[in-house]
């Protein structure tokens, strides 16, 4: 228990380091950014529409983060797996025709949970 504990908070440490590195580094291209406008005298129209896309840009570079990323998973009990991949995958199988008859059924959902943890 100490051992997946430890693990855990290392790796909740080292996520939350990559983040503050890469929060860092978009703030400081918007500030070079925002920099490189002021130095070069752009004018107030354009560098609202530089800014504007330099800040959109950012957040499409942004991706999903994906379960094999979070290395404490692995540690995870089987249980807490199936009931995260349910929460996670159902309600795009529930959108599914295929599976539709089986939410209607009493079984149904644990069933559709499974399929979920395949």
């Amino acid at each position: 228990a100490v051992m997946c504990t430890s693990s855990f908070i290392a790796s909740i440490t080292a996520s939350m380091t990559h983040l503050r590195r890469v929060t860092e580094e978009q703030s400081r291209q918007v500030e070079l950014t925002r920099k490189y406008i002021t130095d070069n005298k752009v004018d107030l129209e354009l560098g609202n529409r530089v800014m504007l896309f330099v800040r959109t840009h950012k957040a499409v570079k942004k991706t999903r983060v994906h379960e094999v990323d979070i290395k404490a998973f692995a540690l995870m009990p089987e249980s807490l797996k199936v009931e995260l991949h349910a929460q996670v995958y159902m309600p795009a199988l529930q959108t599914c025709p295929i599976f539709f008859h089986h939410r209607l059924q009493p079984s149904g959902r644990k069933d559709l949970a499974l399929v979920c943890h395949i």
